[in-house]
């Protein structure tokens, strides 16, 4: 079973992938798969035909901060970097799925939905937290409401998530309670394969 989980910015995705690793479950981050792709020389060069040399900072690496402030001001720029990085992203996803140990593989995907990745998952999982919420625990790591206005503004609204999602762990309180529905959700999962098994 391989699961795929989301959410809004700073609504605790990661967090629950880790809450989700802890009880046994493979996890895949794609988030941590771009920060090594960045890295390799082949990409770097294509992204730098893109964007301009400017992209590279003084020690040869891809400038992050910078190509995140291009992309999610202009969607046309957003929909040239998908179409160089997508492809092996889902390749690198595809080689670390193969790894798998036990019946259950939760994959983190920021923009799931939005890419249209929906239907390579066996199911999705929404981490939802309000606006307000989100944006509290996005400013506390030194990043401004613009900052976070312009990342909200490149993804889907909550409540279009919320109708694609297959499962929704609401995440506006602790991190026990969040714990708390990541274990009642992977309870299902065990159920489920129990049952297909």
């Amino acid at each position: 079973m391989v699961v795929g989980i989301t959410g809004t910015v700073s609504s605790g995705k990661t967090t629950a992938l880790l809450e989700f690793k802890k009880l046994g479950a493979h996890t895949v981050n794609t988030d941590l798969i771009v920060h090594r792709l960045y890295k390799r020389a082949s990409l770097k060069k294509k992204i730098r035909q893109v964007f301009g040399k400017g992209i590279i900072n003084s020690r040869g690496s891809i400038n992050r901060q910078q190509l995140g402030n291009l992309v999610f001001k202009s969607v046309q720029k957003r929909k040239k970097l998908e179409k160089l990085v997508h492809p092996v992203v889902a390749n690198e996803i595809d080689l670390q799925l193969k790894k798998k140990k036990g019946p259950v593989a939760i994959v983190e995907v920021p923009l799931l939905y939005e890419t249209g990745w929906k239907n390579k998952f066996d199911a999705t999982i929404l981490v939802a937290s309000s606006p307000k919420v989100s944006m509290n625990r996005f400013l506390r790591n030194q990043k401004t409401r613009a900052e976070f206005e312009m990342v909200t503004g490149a993804q889907w609204p909550l409540a279009r998530k919320m109708k694609m999602a297959d499962f929704v762990i609401q995440n506006n309180g602790s991190r026990s309670l969040l714990k708390y529905g990541v274990v009642q959700l992977w309870g299902r999962f065990q159920n489920q394969i129990t049952h297909l098994s």
